[in-house]
């Protein structure tokens, strides 16, 4: 059985959900979770490119949004075998089936929103299923991610 290109998976998830695909949505999708982001992002925010464990949540709402969700440990000290850190960076991407995604993207990129929260979890995994599961849910239903960055 041949895998899908992520185009056509995409898209039939957004027809299950009955709602259409922008044009060129994948190639956005793609361009997230490219080593390039994490590597621009911590050139621009002057923190070491070292993110363990990162974990990338493709996030489908209700509405035919497209998110990605970037989710790392981070730190300001480099250290060897470093698995875990007390800092997580959270990236959350605008809409990347919205029709102004789609016009403006190759020409501005797209738009992200970030935080950095203490923790004690060690796991991404675990921590993306225990403390995280409720608000990407809440996130996709009810287009509310301020649970997802932790703005309270």
């Amino acid at each position: 059985m041949a895998a899908l290109s992520p185009e056509v998976w995409l898209n039939d998830q957004l027809k299950q959900l009955k709602c259409t695909c922008q044009l060129q949505l994948a190639e956005r999708v793609v361009a997230l979770v490219a080593a390039t982001e994490g590597f621009r992002f911590a050139m621009e925010h002057k923190v070491p490119p070292l993110f363990p464990q990162s974990k990338f949540v493709l996030v489908l709402g209700s509405d035919g949004q497209v998110r990605v969700l970037w989710i790392a440990f981070v730190t300001h000290e480099p250290q060897p075998n470093l698995t875990s850190t007390p800092f997580i960076l959270k990236v959350l991407s605008e809409d990347l089936n919205s029709e102004k995604a789609a016009q403006e993207a190759e020409k501005r990129g797209v738009a992200l929103e970030y935080v950095t929260v203490s923790t004690q979890a060690t796991d991404l995994e675990e921590y993306l299923k225990k403390d995280q599961a409720a608000a990407l849910s809440r996130g996709a239903v009810e287009d509310c991610w301020d649970d997802v960055l932790g703005f309270l």
